[in-house]
């Protein structure tokens, strides 16, 4: 989605019951995460800012790759994995009970 003129995925809580975000960032719902479009680096290139997002998971998958998501306009792809040294963002996400 477009939220406060960036374009990014918005992630809710499995317990999310209101009405779609919108608004500001600043007044976003608890609970909810918005990851902007940050591009990704491979190599020394950073690219596709504001269109594309790769983000990293917690979660490594072997010994040097890890779990991602990536995410376009038009498509999400959870569960990608791919080798830590390439530079895909990071966002501090933590379940509160």
């Amino acid at each position: 989605i477009t939220y406060g003129g960036k374009m990014g995925l918005v992630l809710y809580p499995d317990d999310y019951d209101n009405d779609p975000i919108s608004g500001s960032v600043e007044t976003m719902p608890e609970g909810v995460v918005f990851l902007p479009a940050a591009g990704g680096r491979g190599d020394s290139t950073v690219s596709l800012v504001g269109g594309y997002g790769r983000y990293w998971s917690s979660t490594a998958h072997g010994v040097s790759r890890a779990y991602s998501v990536s995410f376009s306009s038009s498509s999400v792809s959870p569960g990608d994995y791919d080798y830590r040294y390439y530079g895909y963002s990071l966002r501090l996400v933590t379940d509160v009970k």
